[in-house]
């Protein structure tokens, strides 16, 4: 039985998607830095296969969209997961356990294949963007 059974993820927002279409549309991608400092400042560099998002062919995932994977029950977490499900944390990023299972967990790293999306929160009244950021999620492993 998966750690996730029951558990109901929802990334904030919504989802950029497909022409003619109702499914997100996602872009294939590779991981190509990672890194955290002291301060907590979190980012990684994902170069993707359209060259039209992001800057020349790659977009940065920071503070809530960093991710995460977890080897024991084969998920991504993100930031923003860790910082709802798992307030008393250590203050290092690569010592960090699964809010969904208790494995150790590893930030993505350098050559991880991933697929990524665009999300992004509107004006309650006005219907304006507000705000948007890519998320990404590891695959292939």
């Amino acid at each position: 039985m998966s750690a996730l059974a029951g558990i109901k993820r929802k990334l904030p927002g919504y989802a950029m998607l497909r022409p003619n279409s109702n499914e997100p549309w996602f872009h294939k991608g590779v991981v190509e830095h990672t890194s955290w400092t002291k301060t907590g400042s979190l980012s990684q560099k994902v170069a993707i296969e359209s060259k039209l998002l992001g800057t020349n062919g790659y977009i940065t995932l920071i503070g809530e969209t960093f991710a995460y994977f977890c080897d024991s029950c084969k998920v991504t977490v993100w930031e923003q997961e860790m910082n709802a499900l798992t307030p008393a944390r250590s203050g290092s990023v690569t010592d960090q356990r699964c809010p969904f299972c208790e494995g150790r967990i590893s930030p993505l790293a350098p050559g991880d294949k991933v697929r990524v999306h665009y999300r992004f929160g509107t004006d309650k009244d006005t219907g304006a963007l507000r705000w948007g950021s890519f998320w990404a999620e590891k695959v292939g492993y």
